[in-house]
This record gives C-alpha cells, sequence and structure tokens, in this order.
C-alpha cells in the first residue's frame, strides 16, 4: 500500500482500538467475474477478442455501531488482446497526426480497492483509508463529479477507491456537512506527492431534506491533468511536459425528488479553472458551466424508463469544431462529451422474475452521432448474475464516435 494509505487507515484502526475487545461482527463476502469481450476493430479490419477475469473478496468488521474496519482486495487478469490503441477509435485523418500509437496496456494486477476505518460518534463520522466517494445525482453521467470517472455504456459498474479523509457532521433534522479530502492516489492513477494540505482535492457539502426532496451544495476543489497532446505535436510542447496540471474548481448544485409521480434530478455548476504552474490554460480548457436534468418513472408492469439531458460546457457545437486535445481527452475519459448538447434514454422491463431486457441510447446531439447500449440481465441462481451488452454506433466517421465498431461483452458473476 501506498505511504498516504498506511498513514490514514492506521490513525483510524489506533482510533477504534479500545472497542476492538468488544463484541465484533466479521463479514466475508465478494465476487469471481468473467468478462468475454468481441470488439469490432475498424482500423485493424478484424475482430479483437479480449478476456478479463476478476476476483474481489471483502472483509468487514463492524463493532458494535461505534465503528468498523473494512478492506476489498481484487485481482485482474487478462487473456486475449491486452492493449487498446487509442488511434484506432480517432477519424483517420486525426490518427495521422501522431507517428506512432498511443496504447493503453492492460496488465494482470492485485491490489487493494478499499482499506478504510471509520469511528461514529453521535452524529459524527470519521473516515480514513482508501474509500470510495460518490456525488451528483445522475446515472449516466455526474458533471458534479471530479473525482470519479464513470463510463456512460456501464456507468453503474464499480469505482476505484481514493486514498482519502472523510468527515461527517449530522446537523439539525435531515441536514448535513461534510469535508471530503482526497491524496489524488488511486489503483489507476499515479502516486501524486502530496506535501502541503493545499496540494490535495477537497470538497465540501451542505445537504438538506425537506418533504420528498433532497438538496445539497458543494464546492469542490481538484487536480485533474490534461493532455496537450497538439502542443507534442507542433513542437512547442515538449514531450515530457505533455501532462498539463489543471486545477478545477466547482460551485455546484444537487437536487432530487419527486414531482406528479415522477422522479426527477439534476446537479451542475460552474467550473473555474487554471493551470498550477500559472502558466495560460490550453485553447481547450476555459471557464464554463455544466449541468444535467433528468427524470425517470416506473409503471406497474415494470417498466422503468429514464431520460437525461446533460450540457457539457467544454463540448463544441459542431464536430468541425472537435480538436485532436478535445478527442484524447474523451477517449481517456477525462472528458465526458465532445459535443454541448446530449441525451440519454433508458428502458428497462422484467421479462420474469430473473430476467430483465433493457434498452439505452447515449446520443451526442451536435454531431448526430448516437449509441445503443442493449443489455440482458439473467439471475441463474442466488449467487450467480449473466449481463450480456453489446454496443452499437451509429454516426459519421468525424462524429465523436470516430472508427468506433460495433461491440459484444458477455459478464458471468458468481458472488459469495
Amino acid at each position: 500500500m501506498r505511504k498516504t494509505l498506511l498513514i490514514a487507515f492506521g490513525i483510524i484502526s489506533l482510533i477504534v482500538a479500545p472497542v476492538l475487545s468488544q463484541e465484533s461482527d466479521l463479514e466475508f463476502s465478494g465476487y469471481l467475474e468473467n468478462t468475454l469481450t468481441a470488439d469490432d476493430n475498424k482500423a485493424r479490419e478484424k475482430t479483437l477478442i479480449a478476456n478479463e477475469t476478476r476476483v474481489r473478496l471483502n472483509i468487514k468488521n463492524s463493532y458494535r455501531e461505534k465503528g468498523d474496519l473494512s478492506v476489498s482486495i481484487v485481482g485482474n487478469r487478462y487473456a486475449g488482446n491486452r492493449s487498446v490503441n487509442l488511434l484506432d477509435y480517432l477519424p483517420e485523418e486525426e490518427a495521422e497526426h501522431f507517428s506512432d500509437p498511443v496504447v493503453i496496456e492492460k496488465t494482470n494486477d492485485l491490489w487493494f480497492q478499499e482499506a478504510y476505518g471509520s469511528l461514529y460518534i453521535g452524529r459524527t463520522t470519521i473516515r480514513t483509508g482508501r474509500q470510495k466517494y460518490y456525488t451528483g445525482t445522475g446515472y449516466a453521467w455526474n458533471p458534479t463529479d471530479l473525482f470519479n470517472w464513470k463510463d456512460v455504456l456501464d456507468p453503474a459498474y464499480e469505482i476505484e477507491g481514493l486514498d482519502s479523509i472523510f468527515l461527517l457532521q449530522g446537523l439539525f433534522e435531515d441536514s448535513s456537512l461534510s469535508f471530503y479530502y482526497s491524496f489524488g492516489t488511486s489503483q489507476d492513477r499515479k502516486e501524486r506527492e502530496v506535501t502541503t494540505s493545499d496540494e490535495g482535492d477537497f470538497q465540501v457539502k451542505f445537504k438538506t431534506g425537506f418533504s420528498s426532496w433532497e438538496v445539497a451544495l458543494q464546492y469542490s476543489d481538484v487536480r485533474k491533468e490534461f493532455y496537450d497532446y497538439e502542443g507534442v505535436i507542433s513542437g512547442s510542447v515538449a514531450l515530457e511536459d505533455i501532462a498539463r496540471h489543471i486545477r478545477w474548481r466547482l460551485t455546484a448544485l444537487e437536487i432530487s425528488g419527486e414531482l406528479l409521480g415522477l422522479g426527477v434530478h439534476a446537479e451542475g455548476g460552474s467550473y473555474v479553472l487554471e493551470e498550477d504552474d500559472e502558466e495560460e490554460l490550453p485553447e481547450d480548457l476555459k471557464n464554463h458551466d455544466k449541468y444535467l436534468v433528468g427524470i425517470d418513472y416506473t409503471f406497474e408492469s415494470g417498466l422503468y424508463l429514464i431520460l437525461e439531458y446533460y450540457f457539457e460546457g467544454l463540448g463544441k457545437s459542431d464536430h468541425e469544431d472537435y480538436t485532436l486535445n478535445q478527442r484524447m481527452a474523451y477517449l481517456t475519459g477525462e472528458l465526458d462529451s465532445l459535443g454541448k448538447d446530449n441525451y440519454y434514454f433508458g428502458a428497462s422491463y422484467p421479462l420474469t422474475d430473473f430476467s430483465t431486457l433493457a434498452l439505452y441510447i447515449i446520443a451526442n446531439a451536435s454531431d448526430s452521432s448516437v449509441m445503443a447500449n442493449p443489455w440482458f440481465t439473467w439471475i441463474a441462481d442466488d449467487e450467480i448474475t449473466i449481463n450480456i451488452s453489446a454496443q452499437i454506433p451509429g454516426g459519421e466517421e468525424e462524429s465523436a464516435i470516430g472508427r468506433a465498431g460495433s461491440a459484444l461483452f458477455c459478464r458471468i458473476n458468481f458472488s459469495f
């Protein structure tokens, strides 16, 4: 484990030490999961087959509601195609700007996805260590979440834990004030050297409820890397300086509730950006707004519908304005969308008590591209779940989808 994780986890472990001798509740759980993917790679004119085997072990111990310790260990093993060349998904004329491939290599690994301790004192919660942190109300996108990356084609899948500290103080009635501080380090992020408190990421959130509504006001201060490929290609930026360190400051609002029988949720805010070394921001970055509004409804038959609109302030109104830096940021998850106006429509229906059929449509109105994402879920047994999903793109090569081809994956999960 990284140094910051050891320090944070050790602090809370020492705090709860006095209650370790009391009655506790030790729990073990986890899963074994296998995902087989077939990707129609247009650039290589072949279908690439990849297999990922994933195992997770959860160990949790609770101490009479005074505290808890939790550890989640995850291991991944890959077979078949283990590398992804991002240039395969760019329009051909954009990919020609590169002299070498830009490859993401998938390697077998074993790591701590979570390792944290919690202490509960009245209405106060203290949690330190590697932990997951969720913020936002949207399903497909969370424009107010600067800490995590969400895959719009699989938005419900688990995220990685961050080395962090979380404090929550319950206030009057259904209100609370929380503070979250992250060292910016997780399994999929290189370790960040944090020597002063100002070099980490944080969020302050005030949440309150009234009637059937929940409202939260938050302020976030997060550092993220933006890769300046255009600068390197033009020769104005040295390769070792390709990563620009950008500070994002966000003042945002979240709301969720019910109106006339419809579920309603929204989130959004204003972003102020600056570079850590006070240099001029890249052309693709500027102060902007982002917001999402969504509604959902469940019929008596079990049919569930959801519709979301997402406005991306850094997006463009036409595909001709997309830049190479933006396209690469979109492929790596640094940018949620290349277009300003985005829609997400979903429908799911329970075929039986143990199977569900769903269809999700992701549309970028700025370039008329669309991605169809059908799902079939079957609960074969109490501990066995099978998911079959496809990704079917529609749009011009110059759109955000680029040369992405159709893909099919099957995932089987054995839980215990």
